[in-house]
């Protein structure tokens, strides 16, 4: 089931997920983290910097929200779609992060 879609956004393309609609989000915060679009960016920007690095990251609450090119954006889903439906996929991601130094939220719950 696809939880993420892209479509035409102004010129360009938006990638968007409901956070609400995610359903790894019991084992995000389970980790210590906040189901966020801060989250969510930093999770795509660990994952696929070379994508990111091509498209504009701009989440809002209650959506994550990426622009720009639609091939960019269908590489980014296909990175992070896995993981919003994959509770254990995404806490394996946050482990590999952790164990890399690497930050992925700006807040952490303790």
């Amino acid at each position: 089931m696809p939880y993420s879609e892209i479509r035409p956004f102004g010129g360009q393309y938006k990638l968007e997920f409901w956070l609400s609609s995610v359903p790894s989000k019991r084992a995000i915060y389970d980790a210590g983290h906040e189901n966020s679009g801060v989250f969510w960016e930093s999770v795509a920007s660990f994952l696929a910097p070379g994508v990111v690095r091509h498209v504009e990251l701009a989440s809002v609450h209650p959506t994550f929200n990426a622009y720009g090119d639609r091939a960019q954006l269908q590489k980014l889903q296909a990175t992070l779609e896995p993981l919003l439906g994959d509770g254990n996929a995404i806490v394996n991601v946050i482990r590999r992060a952790e164990a890399n130094g690497t930050p992925l939220t700006y807040f952490r719950y303790t």
